[in-house]
């Protein structure tokens, strides 16, 4: 019982920031076309437990809110120059988050190749919602 307490309050009592967002790596796919110089990826994530209280919770509402990353890995080489597209199914209760003003993606370096992610959050209750983007690079 004491335990379930102490996870409620850490799950509580954190702050706002890049740690709210993890990568739900099981689900997440990417594809890359060479040709077209483009790098999809998706995830199909699900929603908190509990309804929110309020449309479009901050992600620290870990109980009415679920963010993730999601991220894919750029050739060898390449530099990411935009989001060719992006969509989210269905699209009423989740959305992409950018990481700050006209800042929609993070950008690693790993090695000798980018890694990109793109922020995003869900907060309909138990609902499976799928994400895709399209990355374009040279």
């Amino acid at each position: 019982m004491a335990r379930t307490w102490i996870l409620a309050f850490l799950l509580l009592s954190s702050s706002a920031g890049a740690d709210d967002y993890i990568e739900p790596r099981a689900d997440e796919t990417s594809h890359t076309d060479m040709e077209r110089r483009q790098t999809e990826m998706s995830v199909a994530v699900q929603g908190p437990i509990y309804p929110a209280k309020a449309f479009d919770p901050p992600c620290q509402e870990r109980l009415y809110c679920n963010c993730f990353k999601l991220c894919a890995d750029l050739p060898p080489g390449k530099k990411f120059v935009s989001i060719a597209s992006e969509g989210v199914e269905p699209p009423e209760y989740a959305r992409f988050v950018d990481v700050d003003e006209g800042k929609p993606v993070e950008i690693h370096k790993v090695g000798d190749h980018q890694r990109v992610c793109r922020r995003l959050k869900v907060w309909r209750p138990l609902m499976w919602v799928e994400f895709k983007v399209t990355l374009a690079w040279k």
